[in-house]
């Protein structure tokens, strides 16, 4: 059967990998406990070469690049830093548009050799490292409450939740973000507009939720450097009761922020996680999920698109959709709409 899995849950112990862009060093070993800030690895990438016209940036002919260097080569030099200069008093000078060093320079060229950037990977998710990764990092068990949505933009982050809406029905508007809301993410509910946007990045707030976006608003997002998670879909739907709870009940607390969105077919969602700590392990929630009757589900397309629901019969042979195709599928009850049979296809588990 084809129906995917959504989760919201209160709790639950999962596992997930963090790895380095490119291949390095890692500095954790399996069984650690990590914090978020924890480093475990991180990779030295060069970047390159840069080779500098000094006619052009002189703004005079230069037949020896060596008799005008102030720095001479095989030093280092800062981003920023005078390398060349025409004449002590007066004359014009060329500065270093990167950290590195001078590797040569004849004629009117001058080459740099970009200084090596160090990335680090840290742990984001607090955690026990049950596995490692050689030379990319590791994989990180997980205890907490996981909401997980359906379209995400910006960078993951961290932050304390703050509730800014009375319910999932209200829009987020820009008069409910203040100033005090620097460094958080943000609660919202049906959806939010592009003053809000404006607001939240000038703000300096690290994440938002909501129920819904616009499709004039995707752009809007994404040329912002404000992180957006959307928990129903596209247009105009209110945030699920049952999320929206969810999320109050854990205002104020820290909370994980990972927008990126990822293929279906990888089961990988934008996801906000609360880590917790409790005394004994929860069921984990990486098995995958059977669908039978009683299994909460969320309608994927129309006519009942982001409706939820539950599943009450699972009937046997195929149905004779309005479409004139025969398709197996699940009757589901759905809120503030009834009783439909739904294709497998058109469904996904809500956990």
């Amino acid at each position: 059967m084809l129906f995917t899995q959504c989760h919201i849950t209160p709790m639950a112990t999962f596992c997930r990998e963090r790895v380095l862009p490119v291949f390095g060093e890692v500095r954790c070993q399996a069984g650690e406990r990590v914090n978020s800030d924890h480093v475990i690895a991180f990779a030295d990438r060069a970047s390159g070469f840069r080779l500098l016209n000094l006619d052009e940036l002189l703004g005079t002919s230069i037949t020896d690049g060596g008799k005008v260097l102030v720095k001479r080569v095989g030093e280092t030099v800062e981003k920023g830093e005078i390398i060349a200069r025409t004449r002590v008093l007066f004359g014009k000078a060329c500065v270093s548009p990167v950290r590195g060093t001078i590797l040569d320079a004849r004629l009117n060229k001058v080459l740099i050799e970009v200084a090596s950037e160090r990335v680090e990977l840290r742990a984001f998710f607090p955690g026990q490292v049950i596995d490692l990764i050689p030379g990319r990092g590791a994989e990180i068990e997980v205890t907490g409450a996981l909401i997980q949505g359906v379209w995400g933009s910006g960078a993951e982050q961290r932050g304390r939740l703050e509730l800014v809406v009375p319910d999932g029905e209200t829009p987020l508007t820009a008069d409910r973000i203040v100033e005090a809301h620097m460094g958080t993410i943000l609660i919202g509910g049906r959806t939010l507009d592009a003053g809000a946007v404006a607001q939240a990045v000038r703000n300096q707030v690290r994440g938002v939720i909501v129920g819904s976006i616009t499709s004039s608003l995707l752009s809007i997002v994404r040329s912002s450097p404000l992180s957006l998670i959307v928990t129903e879909g596209f247009g105009s739907a209110a945030m699920n009761p049952g999320t929206f709870a969810l999320l109050r009940s854990y205002a104020s607390r820290d909370a994980c922020f990972s927008p990126a969105v990822k293929t279906r077919w990888d089961v990988r969602r934008p996801e906000v996680v609360i880590p917790l700590r409790m005394a004994s392990q929860p069921a984990s929630s990486g098995q995958r999920a059977s669908l039978s009757i009683g299994t909460q589900v969320r309608a994927l397309r129309a006519p009942y698109e982001n409706h939820l629901g539950q599943v009450v019969s699972l009937p046997p042979s195929p149905r004779r959709l309005a479409s004139g195709i025969q398709a197996r599928g699940a009757e589901v009850v759905l809120e503030s709409v009834g009783r439909a049979f739904i294709p497998f296809e058109n469904l996904e588990i809500v956990l």
